[in-house]
């Protein structure tokens, strides 16, 4: 189908034979058979083979392939975190919760740009690939701290708790040496 410019109709084309050169075909798929790390296996990725041509150029790609692959699952519970570390506590309806909900997408944005960061680093220097599962997991743990801080009724810490179990046990202690009077004791009526 064709349109031309002084024409309002398009036009259809039909052709009686459409010839194609096998050669070029042959040509293009000799050059896009080669294969970056993000299109490979992960069992390619743990064994790569050594004579592969971007593995010889690049170890380190497939090194910062294979252990993103492995931190990724790692953000999905980081996220969820931060969300409840931000959204979690109970407020009434007239509060805004937009800051906390631009907070805590600011704070999801930020640690996955640092993995990016980090995955681009380990394909410089492949020995750097344990800050992969660094990232998610400390930010995981802060969103886990701010949980806890954020939780009603607080809980007294250690040395408050200790110091409040000592004070009631020495009351409970005076209160049993102090002497007891005895009551004074109320006539009762007589029934007749």
């Amino acid at each position: 189908m064709r349109r031309l410019e002084n024409e309002a109709v398009p036009q259809i084309i039909a052709l009686e034979r459409y010839a194609v050169d096998a050669n070029l075909r042959e040509q293009r798929t000799d050059q896009t058979n080669v294969m970056r790390p993000r299109q490979r296996y992960t069992s390619e990725l743990i064994d790569p083979d050594r004579n592969d041509p971007i593995y010889k150029m690049s170890p380190g790609s497939y090194s910062s392939e294979l252990h993103e692959r492995f931190a990724s699952p790692l953000y999905a519970l980081t996220f969820v975190l931060v969300v409840v570390a931000f959204m979690g506590q109970a407020q009434t309806t007239r509060t805004s919760r937009m800051q906390a909900v631009i907070t805590a997408f600011a704070l999801a944005v930020l640690s996955r740009i640092l993995g990016i960061t980090c995955a681009n680093m380990v394909v410089v220097r492949p020995a750097a690939a344990p800050l992969l599962y660094v990232v998610p997991i400390v930010g995981a743990v802060m969103a886990a701290i701010a949980i806890q801080w954020h939780m009603y009724p607080r809980r007294a810490p250690r040395l408050v708790r200790s110091a409040t179990v000592l004070v009631e046990r020495m009351g409970a202690s005076l209160i049993a040496l102090w002497p007891r009077r005895a009551a004074p004791q109320t006539p009762s009526r007589i029934r007749g």
